[in-house]
């Protein structure tokens, strides 16, 4: 066995290289944890144009004879075996060389999601170093689904090549807010070399030995090496670095990446809606399910995000004040309202509760509120005795100041 990656819990060291992909789309080619298997589909609610490669790390064959790849195929929705065929392609190329087609022997018939056995011959690559490609094309007239497993990479061998281990990046790519803190793992007694340059490392770039602090966008790619001079496939992570909104003095700040009100995040398994009302500084935020529940998403580019479908709202109350302005931050938007003016997602106006009506999908990061200062109760006399006289918005004496807008002694004092 020369190389095997059975799908069963990640796309492991393959990359995807998406070169056609709709704006309505994540991804193409991603990991099915229900079926363990990589999955390749460009439909969503309708066909879409696409072109996506799901590229293998370097495999060697330089000490191997006779090489095989194999594999389990299943595709569907393609409506004939030659269009599967034409959609579904492989191809191989020498370590950084052109491209090459190669010729799959397959039972799949693209009507199926059954998993057949499939295999392409190596044999003209033996004795070199290589990649595999698999390759994904539909268009906006119809759109099928790929699905692979149990892949290997057999042969004869003189000699078994030396494996080294890639690095481990924790925690993972994706968004942070204002700084993350990355460290690099490999196997006991390897060196790990890195780079925040975009470049790939060599044995003379920076030596990790301690985790490091990212404060804006970084891609850094690591390599081990062994006792013996080997060295593994590069691991690369993408850190988006977004700094922290600020809370208004007056208002409220709703920051969905930073959830701290630990709501549930859906993934591509599972939905879970928002059925709680959030609640900040005295400012509640309500939502209703549109065609799809209101949901928390990991978006790469964007971090955690409040998601919201057409036919939902939202709403936000101020119980003590009139909101003044409410600022949205958002990836997508399609809100309306019928109150106040909305315009360029910032609404403005003067209401104690608003509600926006989703019109299209609209991912919002967060929403900031801000609270007319000059709402509340009027004429709360000082005191003049020395003694600290506390109130309520609604002119309820309080023994203590609460979270919030506090009248003490006469003056509107906010409690965080």
């Amino acid at each position: 066995m020369v190389f095997e990656e059975l799908f069963n819990t990640s796309l492991g060291d393959f990359t995807v290289e998406n070169k056609v992909i709709d704006s309505t789309l994540q991804h193409i080619w991603s990991y099915d944890s229900r079926y363990t298997c990589a999955k390749a589909s460009a439909y969503k609610g309708a066909a879409t144009a696409s072109e996506s490669w799901l590229i293998s790390p370097v495999i060697d064959l330089s000490k191997a004879t006779e090489s095989n790849l194999t594999f389990e195929e299943a595709g569907n929705y393609f409506n004939t075996t030659e269009n599967f065929r034409n959609c579904c392609q492989v191809k191989v190329r020498v370590d950084n060389g052109e491209w090459a087609d190669v010729s799959v022997t397959s039972e799949a018939t693209g009507v199926s999601f059954s998993f057949v056995p499939a295999q392409a011959s190596l044999k003209a690559y033996d004795g070199k170093k290589i990649q595999f490609a698999f390759i994904y094309t539909s268009t906006a007239e119809a759109a099928g689904t790929w699905e692979l497993k149990n892949l290997s990479v057999k042969a004869k061998l003189s000699e078994a090549p030396i494996t080294v281990a890639a690095p481990v990046f924790k925690p993972t790519a994706g968004t942070y807010m204002d700084e993350v803190l990355v460290s690099i793992s490999a196997t006991e007694g390897h060196k790990i070399y890195y780079t925040l340059d975009g470049k790939e490392p060599t044995t003379a770039s920076t030596l990790y030995t301690a985790p490091f602090k990212l404060t804006e966008n970084t891609t850094v790619i690591a390599m081990a090496v062994d006792a013996q001079g080997n060295t593994s496939n590069n691991t690369v992570a993408k850190y988006n670095i977004k700094e922290s909104p600020k809370a208004p003095e007056d208002g409220a700040l709703f920051n969905f990446n930073e959830n701290k009100w630990n709501l549930p995040v859906s993934n591509n398994d599972t939905t879970y809606q928002i059925t709680v009302s959030i609640i900040e500084n005295g400012i509640t935020l309500t939502s209703t399910n549109g065609s799809t529940p209101t949901r928390m998403w990991n978006d790469f580019n964007n971090g955690l995000q409040l998601r919201c479908y057409e036919g939902g709202s939202l709403t936000l109350t101020a119980t003590d004040s009139k909101i003044q302005k409410i600022e949205f931050n958002v990836s997508k938007s399609g809100l309306q309202t019928t109150t106040g003016t909305l315009d360029k997602n910032v609404w403005t106006g003067s209401e104690s509760s608003v509600t926006f009506n989703v019109t299209k999908t609209t991912n919002i990061n967060y929403i900031i509120v801000t609270l007319d200062k000059n709402t509340g109760i009027e004429g709360v006399e000082a005191n003049n005795n020395g003694k600290v006289i506390i109130y309520s918005l609604d002119g309820r004496r309080l023994n203590m100041a609460v979270k919030g807008i506090n009248i003490i002694n006469g003056k509107k004092v906010l409690v965080k």
